[in-house]
Parts: C-alpha cells; sequence; structure tokens
C-alpha cells in the first residue's frame, strides 16, 4: 500500500534557545518561539487531511502537533522516535568539553564506530535498531497519510533507515524546528521530495 509520510521535527524549546543537552532524558516544553513555528506549520497543512498523526513520548513533540490531535485526528504515541540519548550530558548546558565529546563521537559514527557513544548515551548502533523497528511497523499501517513528529538526531537516523544509507550519513542531513522531510512509500521503497522544508515560517 503506498503512503504519503510528513515528517518534521518539534519546535523550539527554552533548552534549544539557551544550549542545553536534552536527549529523550529531558522532557522540555514548547517555548513561545516553538509554539509559534507548530502553530504555523498548522496553519499551512491543516487542510491535508491526515489520517494518523505520529509523535515521540517527549513533550515537545505532542505539543508540536497537538492542533492536529485537537482536530481530531487518529494519534500514536511510541518512544521509537524518541530523541537519541545524549547520556550524562542531558540537562546541563554546552561546554566546550561537552561539545568535544561530541564532535568526536559523530566523527566516529561517520567512520562506522557505531558502538561509539556519549559517557552514559546512546550508541549510534542502538538508535538504529529502534528505528529501524518503527520503520517496519510504519511499512505495516494501513493509514496513507501520516505525520510524524521526532527530534533532531533521531530524525538523522530515520533519513538513513528510509533510505537504506548507513548510519554514517546522518551529517548529510540538517533539520530546523518544525523543518518538513517528505516522501511517498511506494513498493517498499520511500521516495523523499522535500528535505527541511521551513516555507511555513517566512511569511
Amino acid at each position: 500500500m503506498s503512503k504519503e509520510i510528513y515528517l518534521i521535527r518539534h519546535g523550539r524549546t527554552e533548552f534549544n534557545r539557551l544550549g542545553i543537552w536534552q536527549g529523550s532524558g529531558v522532557d522540555s516544553s514548547l517555548d513561545s518561539v516553538g509554539k509559534e513555528q507548530a502553530e504555523r506549520f498548522f496553519s499551512t497543512y491543516r487542510d491535508v487531511e491526515f489520517d494518523l498523526v505520529i509523535h515521540s513520548t517527549l513533550k515537545r513533540s505532542k505539543e508540536t502537533v497537538s492542533p492536529f490531535i485537537e482536530m481530531g485526528r487518529e494519534t500514536h504515541e511510541t518512544a521509537l522516535i524518541n530523541e537519541i540519548s545524549w547520556g550524562d550530558f542531558e540537562g546541563k548546558v554546552h561546554t566546550d568539553e561537552s561539545l568535544r565529546n561530541y564532535k568526536k563521537v559523530v566523527e566516529e559514527w561517520g567512520s562506522g564506530q557505531y558502538e561509539s557513544a556519549l559517557p552514559g548515551g546512546e550508541s549510534a548502533r542502538a538508535l538504529e535498531l529502534r528505528l529501524s523497528n518503527f520503520v517496519e511497523e510504519l511499512k505495516e499501517l494501513s493509514q496513507s497519510k501520516i505525520l510524524i513528529c521526532s527530534h533532531g538526531r533521531a530524525i538523522r537516523g530515520l533519513l538513513c533507515v528510509m533510505k537504506n544509507e548507513p548510519m554514517s550519513a546522518m551529517e548529510n542531513y540538517q533539520h530546523a524546528n518544525t523543518g518538513l522531510f517528505k516522501a511517498n512509500f511506494y513498493n517498499g521503497k520511500f521516495d523523499f521530495q522535500t528535505y527541511n522544508n521551513i516555507d511555513h515560517l517566512e511569511y
């Protein structure tokens, strides 16, 4: 069965603005800018007849798509698309040391060292496994027009899984708050036409 997939990142949070590590262990809400971003996305796409809205278990994801939920759209919550765990760094302000550690781990992922992780955090291999489980579930859904709201690193991983690319390709993809990635699913394959579109924020 063919599907039309709209994949977006959550709106901005206060922790985004302050440069604080969030990951899966910090459950922050949208700030005023994030709420405005979510409202603009809704205003632009409210007439799309989504038959399913999927969000993570984290508030910033659900709050971003809450206007669609309030319309009565069918909704599904899943931890499979939660943000990656940044381990011991979560809830702490970015420092030169933590950013150096982050850069090192990302470089290791880029060279195929998928077991690497920040201290106490989730590896690219673990992220890939749960995202692959989500994508297999997505393929089997009966709904044909689906809105998914996830998180920055998780979206980078999802794109790799959906496009059958190695996780070393994650850094090829950028993601703005409420940036839209759009794909068609047909004959077992996802075909992306839109990457990180933020036209809805530019009026």
